[in-house]
């Protein structure tokens, strides 16, 4: 389960990393999707890591980079600081990691802190609202106001908003095909062929809610 991932990010393995502090609420900025910088704009539903491209041969160079942590599930997400790799898109090199950056989800993480040994962890769930991002700014003209810390584990665990998901099967709406999503008219939402499905068999209410289960126009 998910408590049980979280402790496999605890103890032991290669040396402590420079990440966002991530336990600071109050350094996550949430922001719109359509009021961020151009970098994130294609930034998809559920987690991505904000990488700084230090490889002087490539075309990034100096400039930011996303890493799109991929889905383990059809509506979850898991991201390991010290084992899982990320790299410029471009030219496939080490970048050195600054912040996660979340879309459209739910977020918990744990980790240890190599300086203390103090172990951090969310009580919680915490939501990014729908059509919201959230991630830690960073200031590279700045350096002495960088809020990064040192971690000798850290793993973060997304899930997408349960509005984001199929009333049928629970499984994520990909929002970039919408004519494959169909929204009753009491404004829950299915795949199309779960929609069908439900109509092929009889069914007339939306579990749940006992709303009429017909199209919304």
């Amino acid at each position: 389960g998910v408590d049980d991932s979280l402790k496999r990010g605890i103890g032991g393995g290669p040396p402590p990393v420079l990440f966002a502090d991530i336990s600071k609420h109050e350094n996550m900025q949430v922001r719109s999707i359509e009021n961020v910088d151009k970098l994130y704009k294609d930034m998809k539903t559920g987690l991505a890591i904000r990488a700084f491209c230090n490889n002087q041969n490539c075309t990034m160079n100096g400039q930011y980079v996303l890493h799109k942590v991929r889905f383990q599930t059809s509506r979850t997400a898991t991201f390991d600081l010290l084992k899982d790799k990320v790299s410029c898109g471009v030219c496939k090199c080490p970048s050195e990691l600054e912040s996660p950056v979340m879309y459209n989800c739910e977020y918990k993480y744990k980790g240890e802190m190599a300086l203390t040994q103090e172990t951090k962890k969310s009580k919680d769930w915490r939501t990014v609202p729908q059509g919201n991002i959230a991630f830690v700014e960073m200031d590279k003209e700045h350096p002495q106001l960088d809020d990064r810390v040192t971690w000798s584990s850290l793993l973060i665990y997304v899930k997408v908003l349960d509005d984001l998901t199929c009333k049928s099967c629970k499984q994520f709406l990909d929002e970039q095909e919408p004519y494959m999503v169909k929204k009753a008219k009491c404004g829950h939402r299915y795949h199309q062929e779960c929609f069908g499905y439900l109509k092929r068999r009889g069914k007339c209410v939306v579990k749940g809610c006992n709303a009429k289960l017909e199209v919304a126009q």
